[in-house]
């Protein structure tokens, strides 16, 4: 739900597939055949929230093409976690990198 709220839709599906993604990879859980199927449900959850990020941004480009290309370079400085050195924040497309979201990058 948090992805919705606001006005950061596109970037807060983008950091929750990251959230997902990286979580499904960590080796707390990969190491335990038990976590298997959680593992999978979040690469799954990762999938969805970057297909949900997707669609808004091609519902933005099909609007204004101008500023679905804004959108993707503007930098995410409220989200102080996404700081890569002090005064430098990502935008959309590093956060899609990070989390190898290659259906969003396409």
């Amino acid at each position: 739900l948090f992805w919705e709220l606001g006005n950061h839709s596109v970037p807060n599906a983008l950091f929750a597939s990251r959230l997902y993604g990286a979580m499904a990879k960590s080796s707390a859980l990969t190491s335990h055949l038990q976590f298997e199927e959680i593992c999978t449900a979040m690469t799954q959850e990762a999938r969805r929230f970057e297909g949900f990020a997707q669609g808004i941004l091609e519902q933005c480009h099909a609007d204004d093409p101008n500023l679905a290309r804004k959108l993707l370079k503007v930098s995410l400085f409220r989200f102080r976690l996404l700081e890569r050195e002090p005064g430098k924040f990502m935008n959309c497309i590093d956060v899609a990198i990070e989390a190898r979201d290659t259906d969003f990058l396409n």
